[in-house]
């Protein structure tokens, strides 16, 4: 009998085994698909990220910015002030909503493409003008 119960409890020991072996492989295989996506969702935002950060650099006391909107579950862009409240684009000045136009041009630029802007000094404050041309050569890296 004593040998029965040894024999059961290896058995018992082996398929608990199996059990969690089989179970650290999924979780393996789910954690390396969470990283993948991670990566993914990182490149992706990147050029996103670039753009808002050089958008940024010309705005004061708000700044472009996107959030998951909790209640409808899709993503909300907009101006963020200091004080956490969120405002539409639309508040923007026009030199505001040049800027980001122009910016957004070059940053979707292909290799091939050319960006035509007509009198990109309208609406621009005059300190903008100058450093303007610098960020949109950044934009464009290689292109």
């Amino acid at each position: 009998m004593a040998g029965n119960l040894r024999g059961g409890f290896k058995g018992a020991y082996a398929k608990s085994s199996d059990l969690a072996s089989s179970a650290a492989g999924a979780l393996a295989v789910y954690r390396d698909a969470l990283k993948e996506r991670q990566n993914f969702q990182l490149s992706a935002f990147k050029e996103i990220d670039k753009y808002f950060d050089v958008v940024n650099t010309f705005l004061d006391k708000k700044e472009l910015s996107y959030e998951l909107d909790k209640m409808r579950k899709i993503p909300k862009v907009g101006l963020k002030f200091p004080d956490n409240t969120w405002s539409s684009i639309k508040v923007m000045s026009s030199g505001e909503r040049q800027l980001l136009t122009m910016l957004y041009a070059v940053n979707k630029m292909s290799g091939n493409s050319v960006v035509l802007i007509d009198e990109p000094e309208l609406s621009l404050h005059i300190d903008w003008q100058e450093e303007l041309l610098g960020r949109m050569m950044d934009q464009l890296g290689n292109r």
